[in-house]
């Protein structure tokens, strides 16, 4: 089963887009989040107004899970990281929408739904919310 996302495809990319009109990255992951895991779950997501984010920006409650990125669950968050034209490295959020399938907010294309074999080579964690105990 796919998260149903088809409100947001399309849906421009703007940098620090939250929606409804326009989403960056963590936007795309906080909705899709909000959806499969809850709204508890997305207000803690990392990002903010921010336009890039690291590792350690994942507060305590989003937890590095020891699964590889096509056993990641709907809601689970994938950050990758890439080198620019630059020579600077970036990161990327990327959200499972299903088994295999990941979302995310592409500058030329918008909102879009990627296949696993896209991002596998860049991933660098995958990540789980969990409620605070």
């Amino acid at each position: 089963m796919m998260t149903d996302i088809t409100h947001i495809l399309g849906k421009p990319f703007r940098p620090g887009g939250r929606g409804p009109g326009s989403y960056d990255c963590v936007g795309v992951a906080v909705e899709v989040v909000r959806i499969e895991v809850g709204d508890e779950a997305a207000d803690t997501m990392p990002g903010g107004e921010m336009t890039t984010i690291e590792p350690e920006d994942f507060p305590g409650e989003w937890r590095a899970i020891g699964v590889i990125p096509g056993e990641a669950s709907p809601g689970d968050v994938v950050l990758t990281e890439r080198t620019n034209t630059n020579g600077d490295t970036e990161h990327h959020l990327y959200v499972a929408t299903s088994i295999g399938r990941f979302a995310t907010s592409d500058r030329k294309r918008g909102v879009i739904v990627v296949p696993l074999r896209a991002i596998q080579e860049h991933v660098v964690g995958v990540y789980r919310w969990e409620r605070s105990r």
